[in-house]
């Protein structure tokens, strides 16, 4: 391979910290301690076989395997000749003093290490810190030829909120050296959020050569990154360069923030993690809750959305009603009838018109002011003649069949061909389904999906 050319890239990135939990006790832990401050209590093996405490399912099976377990532990003792277990003197010095929590502070112990990773600030893929500094560039050194520096995509806050890295990659890059256990790796969650540590950029070379096409070669430790690289930066492969999509990230609502939150604890109830990491969600959820105002503001402003599914008469009855203005989503009623609404429709069907039920008498029950416009989304093949053809006869039957529509009904075809079935409304009403209005049968059994909603801020 003849070397011709050497490009340096310059990735712009941030270290980033947080703590995982790594659970040092069985997983049947919680359940054992469970069965065991029962018997604590006075209940009776056979009490708790009918009725076990929370988490334990109730299942026999279960039970008896939990009681294997306890004695297979030490931590029953039985007694063959009375059908008596004694649970052992620790445990119950341990419960007289404090309860459960002694025997949880006891019995379900973990190992919390403070992870650093480095990610990029333009998909927020992570490296290993060691990784990261391998590729170091020194800022007092002139600046290089054929230097390829590529722009952050992602700010600051939005790095933070958005990163979503699994588990298991992050403890495979930070690899601490006493967690070898494989049982306590693949139990491992973070608990804590990420906290950002610094801004670090990192600087390779690309050399280019000539074999049969242009081609430049990404170092092999950095292949993780080249998805990445080539949705920002083709030209560092010696592609043509393309427009960059710019990232953009919806603003989350209250209820949104809240949920997120809610997802952040352990999904496994033998995940007992540190009460430090518990206490951080639970004032964060707080803090959610108190903003009285940002709730009530968006139950106003909110989307409401509703599955749709049956046969096209559904369909056109819910059409009629967005068109009326009495279309009830979670009990909500706009104030008035539409002044504006539109259809669009990959097909037309003239034969499929009818005065008194379909398309023509859901339209109807528009307000006389209102304007209607119909978007042709001609998904055949047919020319642009045909189509001008096909949406001229359509037309001419409507106004045939309802003449009321005449002038405030146009019909017009797409600038690209499109299977879109879409229906809005200026109150805010639309349904996106796999009906379509200008072409199906309003007798047709056929089944149709989709999803209505409303939305506020339309």
């Amino acid at each position: 391979m003849r070397i011709t050319d050497k490009y340096i890239v310059r990735i712009p990135g941030y270290f980033i910290e947080a703590n995982i939990d790594f659970p040092e006790y069985n997983p049947h832990a919680i359940w054992w301690l469970a069965y065991v401050s029962e018997l604590l209590e006075g209940r009776t093996i056979e009490q708790i076989e009918k009725n076990p405490p929370w988490p334990i399912p109730n299942n026999k099976l279960i039970t008896r395997q939990i009681l294997k377990e306890l004695i297979d532990q030490g931590w029953l003792i039985p007694n063959w000749t009375k059908s008596e277990f004694r649970i052992i003197p620790k445990i119950t010095e341990m419960y007289k003093k404090r309860g459960e929590t002694a025997l949880a502070q006891e019995f379900l112990k973990y190992s919390t290490k403070r992870g650093q990773w480095w990610v990029d600030a333009l998909s927020g893929i992570p490296l290993s810190v060691q990784r990261a500094i391998q590729y170091d560039y020194d800022f007092n050194r002139p600046k290089p030829k054929n230097l390829i520096k590529l722009k952050p995509q992602l700010t600051v806050e939005n790095l933070i909120e958005n990163l979503n890295i699994d588990i298991k990659t992050l403890i495979k890059l930070f690899k601490p050296v006493e967690i070898n256990d494989f049982f306590k790796y693949s139990r491992a969650f973070l608990s804590s959020p990420f906290s950002l540590g610094g801004k670090k950029d990192i600087e390779f070379e690309m050399f280019g050569s000539f074999k049969g096409e242009h081609q430049r070669i990404i170092p092999q430790d950095l292949a993780i990154l080249e998805p990445m690289l080539w949705e920002f930066a083709p030209e560092i492969f010696g592609k043509k360069l393309k427009r960059i999509k710019k990232l953009f990230f919806w603003t989350k609502s209250i209820v949104e923030k809240f949920a997120l939150l809610l997802e952040k604890f352990p999904n496994y109830i033998s995940l007992i993690t540190s009460k430090n990491y518990f206490q951080y969600i639970i004032a964060r959820l707080q803090e959610l809750i108190k903003k009285k105002e940002e709730w009530i503001n968006w139950y106003y402003t909110s989307i409401d959305i509703l599955p749709l599914a049956d046969v096209s008469e559904l369909f056109f009855d819910t059409l009629s009603e967005i068109c009326e203005g009495r279309l009830s989503i979670n009990k909500k009623k706009p104030k008035f009838p539409p002044q504006k609404i539109i259809l669009y429709t990959s097909f037309l069907n003239v034969n499929h018109l009818h005065a008194d039920f379909g398309l023509l008498y859901s339209l109807k029950d528009s307000q006389s002011e209102a304007e209607i416009l119909l978007i042709y989304g001609h998904a055949n093949d047919d020319p642009p003649e045909q189509q001008k053809e096909d949406i001229t006869e359509y037309y001419n039957k409507i106004v045939q069949l309802a003449p009321e529509l005449k002038g405030r009904l146009i019909i017009v075809s797409s600038v690209k061909r499109s299977h879109e079935k879409i229906i809005l409304s200026s109150n805010g009403d639309w349904l996106i389904s796999s009906w379509n209005p200008g072409s199906s049968n309003p007798d047709s059994q056929l089944f149709e999906a989709g999803i209505l909603g409303r939305s506020a801020r339309f």
